[in-house]
């Protein structure tokens, strides 16, 4: 329980930073991914649900715009991928609710059609892909 209030702390202060320091700059690179890349490396599918609305939550506050509208969009679709989990394996559901994360984020914020959100997905798939490659035996490091 400790644990999890403190990485929701560090969680807050990751927002708090790319509101008021990354967003400034004309490329946003996504530094508020990095716990959510923690939570897929972590396969800790509960956690998602936490941090995905801490993320809603704090980053509309911080920008002082409407907290609800990217909050439900999330909540929704989130209760929708749960309709569907027993259909998936648990490695494919971790990869769709990070997914259903960074995609809720960019739509309601920055957009779709950024350089940032190409980028920053590109960097995410890349990882993923690494990741499984790496985990599937396909590819050794020696």
């Amino acid at each position: 329980m400790i644990r999890r209030i403190f990485n929701i702390t560090i969680f807050i202060i990751f927002v708090f930073i790319q509101v008021f320091f990354v967003d400034n700059f004309d490329f946003k690179f996504g530094l508020i991914f990095i716990p959510l890349i923690y939570l897929y490396v972590k396969n800790s599918i509960e956690d998602f649900v936490i941090f995905g609305m801490v993320l809603f939550i704090t980053y509309d506050f911080f920008v002082n715009t409407f907290v609800s509208y990217s909050l439900l969009a999330f909540l929704v679709s989130n209760f929708l991928i749960d309709q569907m989990a027993k259909l998936w394996g648990k490695d494919l559901l971790i990869i769709i609710k990070l997914y259903l994360v960074i995609f809720t984020f960019y739509i309601f914020n920055w957009g779709l059609l950024s350089a940032s959100f190409l980028v920053n997905l590109a960097i995410i798939t890349g990882f993923i892909l690494i990741r499984r490659v790496v985990q599937g035996g396909y590819f050794r490091f020696n």
